[in-house]
């Protein structure tokens, strides 16, 4: 039987939450990107350890590399994964899903994408799904119960090396979501109608950061408000 390098998962009940990741590995690279974001950018993690959230090439040439205010860079995020141990997983990059109230339905995901649906996490805690590297099985370490968070998928890179997909559930801190639109003459906030601006939700985006060494999370965030844009006063 062949082995099987993909997987695709999203937050979904009866409908698709979330956008839906794909995770696939290229030789000993590991790969995820998004049906939202698909055009425009992915996750890499490679052999040398090096990883990035990065702009596709030809997004960034489109969009941005010509403007005089563009980026430098098509990377978004870049850092350097730490060495897998021999006694335990190492993570190397998570997705933090989270949502302010309630989950809004997303595009629709084809019946040709299978997928594993993760349950909508309960309010103010997010789902969190972990990419880890190790040296020793993940399914058999699943069964020894050694590791508290729950065994998505895992496959073996041509290294010898493993690398899975780990979800848990996990607290958010009671400011998460704390933020709204900032009122002003010279600002501009798309997607908002005028008597929303007070409580304006329902838009979905990511960010990135790098939480902790040799880690990177992108959070998928969903019914957010959209923050104010600043325009010059010309």
């Amino acid at each position: 039987m062949a082995k099987t390098t993909a997987f695709r998962f999203a937050i979904a009940d009866a409908k698709p939450r979330s956008e839906c990741w794909s995770f696939f590995v290229n030789h000993n690279d590991v790969y995820l990107t998004s049906n939202a974001y698909r055009r425009m950018l992915k996750l890499s993690l490679h052999q040398s350890g090096v990883c990035q959230v990065a702009l596709l090439e030809g997004f960034f040439a489109q969009h941005l590399e010509w403007r005089e205010d563009g980026p430098d860079f098509r990377s978004i995020l870049r850092w350097q994964r730490l060495s897998t141990q021999e006694d335990r997983g190492q993570v190397a990059a998570s997705i933090l899903f989270a949502s302010d109230g309630f989950w809004p339905e997303q595009e629709a995901i084809p019946n040709t994408k299978q997928y594993t649906a993760l349950a909508p996490p309960p309010h103010m805690c997010g789902r969190m799904v972990n990419v880890v590297y190790s040296r020793e099985d993940p399914n058999r370490i699943a069964k020894l119960g050694v590791w508290t968070d729950e065994l998505l998928f895992s496959t073996q890179l041509p290294s010898g090396e493993f690398v899975c997909l780990m979800q848990s559930i996990e607290p958010l801190p009671e400011d998460f979501f704390a933020f709204a639109p900032v009122l002003s003459p010279y600002s501009i906030t798309l997607g908002i109608d005028e008597n929303e601006m007070d409580d304006a939700r329902g838009i979905s985006c990511f960010d990135c950061a790098q939480l902790f060494e040799g880690h990177g999370c992108i959070r998928s965030l969903h019914n957010m408000r959209l923050m104010s844009v600043a325009v010059a006063n010309e």
